[in-house]
């Protein structure tokens, strides 16, 4: 009874910390990629909810596109993935709003 009752335990502590973990992730991309997320919403896109994961997303329709953007971070490091039509590429973390619009410019 008392290993099952640690084992629950430490799944609870766990699933703790990784909340605990991607809402830090969220608050720092927020706070680093905000200039760029500004920019995407004014292309736009809509932010959408932060969800459990360690990401931000907006996505919506650009110039006839289904567009969709995504700033990642976690283990691997922080990242962007630009999804336009079919078309999805990764990309360094795209900061600023004029770092954003060459990502999308290549996209293009």
């Amino acid at each position: 009874m008392q290993g099952a009752l640690g084992g629950f335990v430490v799944l609870v502590l766990a699933v703790m910390g990784t909340y605990v973990f991607n809402r830090l992730w969220q608050h720092s991309l927020l706070r680093e990629a905000g200039p760029a997320v500004a920019a995407a919403e004014r292309l736009g896109l809509r932010l959408q909810p932060f969800g459990f994961g360690p990401r931000l997303k907006v996505s919506g329709v650009v110039d006839g596109q289904t567009t969709e953007i995504v700033w990642t971070g976690g283990f691997r490091g922080a990242h962007t993935v630009v999804r336009v039509g079919e078309h999805r590429l990764r990309y360094p973390l795209a900061t600023t709003a004029s770092a954003l619009d060459e990502l999308l410019a290549t996209e293009e």
